[in-house]
């Protein structure tokens, strides 16, 4: 595990939320879709104009489920493959043995604290935390 995959906790926890609200909106369009348009138009085919009425969907709501199917496809995909790495981080931190270490990873990595709040809630210094945490990063089997 890296430093660089620590940090990247916050972003996939916040993709995964971005992707569900698009995901919503999307079927929320999908569901206003398929109203039935229409218009008047002239027939001239006897000399005289004869109004005639047009009706039909929408090219747009014509291709929207479509396009919604595949983008609901990919959205998903998304979201799974975000929640298999922020789980792979969970995992991490779990697995370190030392209570302190893993409470410093924690709430640096995962809680998303700002190095002063991480300090403060583990009664050490900004600058203990930050070398605590380097160290034990620097020192993990690549």
């Amino acid at each position: 595990m890296t430093k660089q995959k620590l940090k990247s906790y916050y972003w996939l926890q916040h993709e995964i939320r971005q992707q569900r609200g698009r995901l919503y909106r999307l079927r929320k369009k999908q569901e206003l879709s398929g109203e039935i348009v229409g218009d008047i138009v002239n027939d001239y085919k006897t000399g005289n104009a004869i109004p005639l009425m047009i009706q039909g969907i929408a090219d747009e709501d014509f291709k929207l489920p479509m396009m919604i199917h595949l983008l609901e496809a990919e959205i998903e995909q998304n979201i799974i493959e975000a929640q298999e790495r922020v789980k792979e981080i969970e995992e991490f931190v779990q697995t370190v043995e030392d209570p302190r270490m893993r409470e410093l990873l924690r709430s640096r990595f995962i809680d998303c604290k700002r190095w002063e709040d991480v300090a403060a809630s583990n009664y050490i210094s900004t600058a203990h935390a930050r070398k605590l945490i380097r160290e034990y990063l620097q020192n993990l089997p690549q």
